[in-house]
């Protein structure tokens, strides 16, 4: 399926800063907002979204998790993260993994 693109980034890790926060993706492991566990890579959403469940269980809430939509770019690259609702976060990054045909 289209996921096989992606292998290569399996030895990858790639982190943004965003606002305070360093975050850290590693694609089919594991995902990180400095040293808070955001959660393991679970499944493909859906052919370009990995979801990473199961992070560090939030005060008051549910246990974080992670959405990553992958999208066509030059470069691999963590570009935006995003905390829609409490303890669940959405990221995009790009590579040239997700350039289908």
């Amino acid at each position: 399926g289209p996921s096989d693109a992606y292998y290569p980034l399996a030895n990858q890790c790639y982190s943004a800063k965003v606002a305070e926060f360093e975050y850290k993706v590693c694609p089919f492991k594991d995902a990180k907002q400095d040293s808070t566990n955001l959660g393991k890579f679970a499944k493909w959403d859906s052919p370009d979204v990995m979801l990473f469940e199961n992070g560090a269980k939030c005060w008051n809430g549910p246990k974080r998790s992670l959405k990553v939509t992958w999208e066509c770019g030059a470069n691999d690259e963590l570009v935006a993260v995003e905390e829609p609702e409490t303890c669940t976060y959405v990221a995009v990054a790009t590579s040239p993994a997700a350039c289908h045909p």
